[in-house]
């Protein structure tokens, strides 16, 4: 019997739920797709928020909902669309220019800087976002992985280093080495 499925990859701040603890769920659907199963999927994008991939080829995988999941991220730590941000990291003739962004210069400046307790977790969740917006999905982190960091919640820098931190000296990436 051959069965026609539909995936539907609909993700954007407006239908994220948050759960108990501050868990995000809805992500790491594309893991319940079986290869080489009797079934076709269709995936529609919604615009902003599909990986790179997913766009040109139309092929689901964990690492679309990863990356998802970091545009996702930084629309809360900037309060709007990263659009422009994620263009400039993924142009090779802007990226070197957008990695040396300061955070504190990035993220939403309408509510008054965060205070010290919380920075910690802002340069955790942005390190992860930036892990997570790999242009090569070999690169990017599973969400098992994602999850797991941000639940033990271990800063990369010292809460005083966040005046001064770069985009560039959070992202994994820039190190060359793949996240296993």
């Amino acid at each position: 019997m051959y069965v026609t499925r539909r995936l539907v990859c609909f993700v954007k701040d407006k239908f994220v739920v948050l759960e108990w603890m501050n868990k995000s769920s809805d992500f790491g659907t594309a893991k319940f797709l079986q290869p080489g199963s009797n079934w076709t999927t269709h995936a529609v994008v919604t615009y902003g928020y599909g990986a790179p991939e997913l766009v040109q080829t139309m092929e689901v995988t964990e690492k679309c909902d990863v990356y998802s999941f970091g545009v996702l991220c930084f629309e809360i730590l900037m309060g709007k669309h990263p659009a422009d941000l994620i263009n400039s990291l993924l142009s090779p003739s802007t990226a070197s220019i957008t990695y040396n962004l300061l955070l504190v210069d990035v993220i939403d400046q309408r509510p008054p800087h965060p205070e010290k307790s919380v920075v910690g977790e802002i340069m955790l969740i942005t390190k992860w976002a930036l892990e997570c917006l790999s242009q090569s999905p070999q690169f990017r982190p599973s969400m098992h992985q994602v999850s797991k960091e941000l639940t033990m919640g271990k800063s990369p820098f010292s809460d005083d280093h966040f005046p001064m931190i770069r985009l560039g000296q959070l992202n994994q990436e820039l190190l060359e080495t793949p996240v296993v």
